[in-house]
């Protein structure tokens, strides 16, 4: 299976600097998605929330614009 927002979010943790602990932000992951799914048009945080929400690969961090991807078996 080919998981978009996944790689969206492992691409905003590299261009955040969190690999050491997997974190990244709300811009960074909708830039990245932005990028892979060649569209112009921004997400705001509310759409990356809704992207994000009821995922198991992610998790909100308090204050709610930082994520922290978490790996699966």
């Amino acid at each position: 299976m080919f998981d978009l927002v996944n790689l969206a979010m492992r691409r905003a943790v590299d261009s955040f600097g969190g690999k050491s602990d997997n974190v990244f932000n709300g811009a960074g992951f909708a830039n990245a998605f932005r990028k892979l799914a060649s569209v112009e048009s921004c997400l705001d945080g509310r759409e990356v929330e809704a992207i994000l929400c009821g995922r198991g690969d992610v998790e909100q961090l308090k204050g709610g614009s930082h994520y922290r991807l978490v790996e699966t078996k």
